[in-house]
This record gives C-alpha cells, structure tokens and sequence, in this order.
C-alpha cells in the first residue's frame, strides 16, 4: 500500500457529503447515512480513525431520481459514476468522484479501480412484506452477485490457482452489462414504499441488511465533523443489525480500511493520467 496522509483523503471526501447534502436537501431526496461513516457519526461525530471513505444509502426511488438529476447539476469538480454511464463499472451502487485527485485501489489480486476521492451511494430497495420473503430474496442474490464481481477479473495462470481462474472464465461467458441490468430488474421486483422489509442488496452484510423498513424510517440528524447530515431514524438497531455491538472498538490489528489505495495524489486529476502506464509502474514495483 502507498504511503499517504488518510486525513485529507477523509477531507476530500467530507466535502463531497457537503455538496451530496446540499443537492438531497435542494431536491427533496432522501438519503442516510450508513455503514462506517454512520459508526463514525454516531460514535466520534467523526470518521472512524481508520476509515477512508464516505458510505450513504438512499431508497430506491431517490437514488433513481438522484443518477437522473445529479448529472445536471454537479458541481464541475465532481462527477457521478455508475454502471449505466461508466464503461467496465462493475459495481451496482454509484460513486461520486472528486476530479481533481487521484486514488487507483488494488481490486483483487491483479486489478485495478482508477478514479478520484468518492463516497459510495447505495440503493435501499423493497424485499417483500416478510421476513422470509425477503430472506428468499436475498439468498437469490448472493448467488448472482459473484459472477459480476468476478467478471472484470484477468485470468492469470501463473498467479492464481486453478479453481479460481476456471470461475473467472466461467463469469467471462455472460455479458457483465446485461448482469446488472437483471440484477436490478430483480431487486426492482418490489417496491420500497410497498415493502415491509427492506435491504441494500448490493451491500456485503449478506442477511444483516434485511431490516424492517421503518428502522431507516424518517431521517433524524446526527453531527459528523462540523454539520448535520441525515441518520436512520433507528440507526441503533441499523448498525447492531449490520455489526454486532458496534460500539466495542474491534482488535487492534482489525483496525483498517477495507480499501487497498496503492497510489494517492490528491492534487491531479485521474483523468490527465495514463492509466495504462501507471498500472505498469505498479505492476512493475509489486514484483
């Protein structure tokens, strides 16, 4: 991992929550804040110390309308990113990036995501109208989302064991696109407004996001560094639904980021960059 100071990684990101802020409240849309930033929130009125990103979720309706209205409205420094607008984007939630730096992350063992500063906005969407249900639903999921996160993956004989290679080429048979399309027709399938239950599908917490709808709720303020930015109204029972005892600071050795940032420069864009050349360099250095 590249040497570099998370501070203002974590300032830079601030900034994009200010200005993602400032457009819900200008358009009516609903978010929350959620994952490691609503601890962050709720626990230090802060980042978490170790944390590197900004994470927010909004009912699928918003987010729709957010990925329709956002573009128009940006400021020129930021730009949004999601599967639909973004060649070889092989997440199912969106980004915005800051432009003006540049954060390449190690995505597996031999790829790499180039972009800038970003926080992630995750869909919140409808899983039916009981616990079951939504169970059912959520188990059908998980077994489509591997082929599309494995699927930008390089096959790499030398370097990679068999089985894992033979998954990758097995994903490779399928268009990566027309993956996502169908995963969001499904998770479409039931409504936000008209479910019980509701989950971020896309999100890693596998059956821990299955959550009754009304913890999100209507948003309650929670301080994060100098503002107020939107919380689930039970965000209590949210992160003990996602964490555990979320407030019993984890092993030491387990205090980092779950991102692997191995070049930062938060003073060029990512996109006066050659990307091929870099990866090159990196590649090069690893060996």
């Amino acid at each position: 991992m590249s040497n570099y100071n998370l501070k203002l990684i974590q300032d830079v990101s601030y900034q994009i929550l200010i200005d993602f802020d400032d457009f819900c409240a200008k358009h009516n849309l609903t978010y929350y804040m959620t994952y490691g930033t609503l601890i962050g929130a709720a626990c230090h009125q802060d980042f978490i110390p170790w944390d590197d990103d900004i994470d927010v979720s909004m009912p699928r309706e918003d987010y729709d309308r957010l990925l329709n209205e956002l573009e128009k409205d940006l400021p020129a420094h930021l730009s949004l990113h999601h599967f639909k607008n973004t060649e070889s984007y092989h997440l199912n939630f969106a980004k915005i990036f800051n432009k003006n730096t540049i954060i390449i992350e190690k995505a597996g063992q031999f790829n790499y995501r180039i972009g800038g500063a970003y926080i992630d906005i995750f869909p919140i969407d409808g899983v039916g109208n009981s616990y079951k249900t939504a169970v059912r639903k959520r188990k059908k999921l998980l077994l489509l989302l591997p082929f599309i996160s494995i699927s930008y993956l390089k096959l790499d004989k030398k370097k990679r064991p068999l089985w894992k290679n033979a998954a990758i080429w097995f994903s490779k048979l399928f268009d990566t696109k027309k993956l996502q399309y169908r995963l969001e027709k499904i998770v479409k399938k039931n409504s936000f407004q008209e479910s019980s239950y509701v989950a971020m599908c896309v999100g890693q917490y596998r059956l821990g996001e299955i959550l009754p709808k009304e913890v999100y709720g209507t948003p309650v303020k929670l301080k994060f560094r100098d503002r107020y930015f939107n919380a689930p109204q039970d965000y209590d029972r949210y992160l003990s639904s996602i964490y555990g005892d979320y407030m019993r600071l984890p092993p030491e050795e387990k205090r980092i980021s779950g991102h692997n940032f191995v070049y930062v420069d938060l003073n060029k864009s990512y996109l006066d960059i050659d990307k091929d050349e870099i990866i090159k360099q990196l590649e090069s250095d690893n060996q």
